[in-house]
Order: structure tokens, then sequence, then C-alpha cells
């Protein structure tokens, strides 16, 4: 039997939301980056992010893996 939403998205034609997975840690950390004006200190920004992700508490594997890259992006900037 279709659900009160299956005959939504069927109505419409639109995509259904629930087809599409989370984004991939790895999309989110270049969106981030891609994002970030000119002349910011990238470091300084990526310590900010693992901040907030911190003071959320509860995390899943993306954020994990979110928090990992940030990570990393501050190691590298130390090697420079």
């Amino acid at each position: 039997m279709a659900t009160q939403w299956d005959q939504i998205v069927r109505s419409t034609g639109a995509p259904d939301p629930r087809d599409n997975p989370r984004p991939k840690a790895h999309d989110i950390f270049l969106a981030w980056l891609l994002w970030l004006p000119d002349g910011l200190d990238r470091i300084e920004a990526a310590r900010s992010e693992i901040d907030k992700i911190d003071r959320c508490g509860e995390t899943n594997p993306t954020t994990r893996e979110l928090r990992r890259l940030l990570d990393a992006l501050i190691a590298s900037g130390r090697l420079h």
C-alpha cells in the first residue's frame, strides 16, 4: 500500500529525498574548503569547525570522518 508520501512524490514527479544518501565527508570538506574566502587562514577556520563538531557531542561516521579531514588540514599546515 502506498503511503501519503509516495503519492505526493509520484504526483509531483519530484525525486524522492529518501533515495538520496547522506553526503560523504570528503564532499562536505571540499565544499567547505572551496567556500572559504581568499586570504582566510584555513588552519584557524578548520580549528573553528572542529570546535563546532566537538561542541555537538554526538557524532556519526560522516562527522567523525569530516573531523579527521579537518585535522589533516591542520597537520598539513604545520609542515609548511
